[in-house]
């Protein structure tokens, strides 16, 4: 019961503080190759190769 108000009020200093509250967020799928190595999705779209490589072929 007592984590349970802290909660509720958490949302409420939340609410106030904040001028706009994310409801929801997108899963993000990209597709690409078993041999691209170290490749991370960026939340932003932006893609960074920096220690991104190649294995085989």
């Amino acid at each position: 019961a007592k984590r349970t108000e802290l909660y509720k009020q958490a949302q409420h200093l939340l609410k106030d503080a904040v001028p706009m509250t994310p409801i929801a967020h997108s899963t993000v799928y990209q597709p690409m190759r078993t041999s691209v190595q170290d490749f991370k999705i960026s939340p932003f779209g932006l893609n960074s190769f920096y220690g991104v490589s190649v294995t085989g072929k």
